[in-house]
């Protein structure tokens, strides 16, 4: 915690996106942008069949992560000036364990 700010949590809806779960699951995907008006970030089981194609093969210049469905989560620019902390910012990750 800092200046009495425990920061913004989020409750997980796949338990095999962290912990033992995502440890026995081999591994994952993790995508997030980030604009100045929200923060949003997805994550995929490693045998989920609706891994969009593009972060599977991240070989297109132009992605739309509008298609990708409902975030995992969900910062708006409601309370927090995102613009004046945190640069646009977009990172598709696999983890392996």
């Amino acid at each position: 915690m800092t200046n009495g700010n425990a920061g913004c949590g989020v409750l997980a809806e796949k338990e095999s996106s962290y912990g033992s779960s995502f440890n026995s699951a081999s591994e994952g995907w993790y995508a997030t942008k980030r604009t100045p008006t929200f923060i949003k970030a997805r994550f995929w089981a490693r045998d989920n069949p609706s891994i969009p194609a593009e972060v599977q093969s991240p070989t297109q210049a132009a992605v739309n992560t509008d298609l990708w469905g409902v975030p995992s989560a969900y910062f708006p620019n409601t309370e927090c000036d995102i613009a004046s902390k945190f640069g646009e910012h977009n990172v598709m990750s696999v983890l392996c364990s």
